[in-house]
């Protein structure tokens, strides 16, 4: 009986990327916060435009961030430093619009104030934390990679960090921040990969550059060292398709382009989309962003609180009991011994055909109206 093969498609983006641009300045300045307050209660949001950038949110701390500074600093830091690669850092427009967190949320986050939290021991601290907002997270472990994580989007962040790295280095000339790797991998019937599938990228470069000189560079300093690094010998990866700026040209980007948001990259901070796809878990995700925001219940990333938890027990190869279900399942026991799966009983039976109105005793054909 034939397997049932699926392919896994997930996404990774650079630091040039306009959504990515934003997570990283609102990231840059709740840390520029915490290190300076611990206590911090931080909720920033980012979005970005041709030439301008609007920082927003509200803030709770004892201490300050040059916001104007720290947006500069950061976009100096992904390379957008110059009108011709679409940013210029420097010259660029900051609006800042930030206020104080209500008292009315924050008194369901700080449940201990002033010397009430520095005479609490961490366990009561950790128990008196509250969180401003509802929201559900998800997560899980998988062995499938060092980092616990999904092969798909592992392989695609490690594409797009070695993308930047040649980039920063000039390994690759004429290469701009702006940039997405994709990958698709596919799975057996019992959730393993067996082989690479696709392999995208899509990088920003100057007006100079050829596609078909690009696609070369690439493989040669890009996809066949990371590749060779995170596969290896365990999934066949000799015969996949390669993608470089599928679209055409690339370049015009970063928020010059298209506009960016934070947020907006929450697949690609979690899983990739993967736990859609795996009968293991049904949804990855939450409802709240990862950027910008205070560590707690609602943390910075908060579906990983899910996968730290399941970290031991992969590592121990115990507690695997989504695949003890799924071992125990009657179809798979009937398919590893070569038969058939069993009849399904409960299965939904088609309804009759709707009687005609007319000729059903029940509903009487109208009669018109007398006057």
């Amino acid at each position: 009986m034939t397997e049932e093969h699926r392919l896994i498609s997930a996404e990774s983006v650079t630091e040039g990327h306009p959504d990515k641009v934003c997570d990283q300045i609102s990231d840059a300045i709740l840390d520029d916060l915490l290190a300076q307050d611990s206590s911090s209660h931080v909720a920033v949001e980012t979005s970005a435009a041709t030439g301008v950038f609007l920082v927003f949110g509200e803030v709770t701390s004892e201490g300050y961030c040059d916001v104007q500074s720290k947006v500069r600093e950061t976009l100096r830091n992904i390379g957008y430093t110059s009108s011709e690669v679409g940013l210029d850092a420097d010259s660029c427009g900051v609006v800042v619009a930030i206020t104080e967190q209500s008292a009315e949320i924050n008194q369901g986050v700080a449940r201990l104030t002033g010397d009430q939290e520095t005479a609490a021991s961490r366990e009561e601290r950790y128990e008196a934390q509250g969180a401003g907002d509802q929201g559900v997270m998800f997560g899980y472990a998988t062995d499938e990679t060092p980092t616990l994580m999904p092969l798909p989007i592992y392989l695609a962040h490690r594409l797009a960090f070695r993308l930047t790295e040649v980039r920063k280095s000039g390994e690759v000339p004429h290469l701009r921040p702006d940039g997405k790797t994709q990958v698709t991998i596919e799975y057996d019937d019992n959730d393993k990969p067996v082989r690479l599938d696709t392999v995208l990228i899509s990088t920003q470069h100057d007006p100079e550059v050829t596609q078909d000189w690009l696609a070369v560079e690439l493989k040669k300093h890009v996809i066949d060292p990371v590749l060779d690094e995170v596969l290896g010998s365990k999934v066949p990866h000799d015969n996949y398709r390669q993608l470089v700026n599928p679209t055409g040209s690339f370049i015009l980007g970063g928020p010059a382009a298209d506009a960016g948001l934070t947020g907006r990259k929450i697949i690609v901070d979690t899983y990739g989309g993967q736990g859609r796809s795996f009968r293991r878990v049904r949804h990855p995700l939450g409802c709240e962003e990862h950027r910008g925001c205070r560590p707690g219940p609602q943390g910075r990333n908060p579906n990983r609180l899910r996968y730290w938890r399941c970290r031991p027990g992969i590592r121990q190869r115990g507690d695997l009991r989504h695949r003890a279900r799924r071992d125990a399942r009657p179809d798979r026991r009937r398919r590893t011994q070569g038969l058939r799966p069993a009849p399904r009983r409960n299965h939904r039976r088609a309804r009759p055909e709707a009687p005609d109105l007319l000729e059903d005793r029940r509903v009487r054909p109208l009669r018109p109206h007398r006057r």
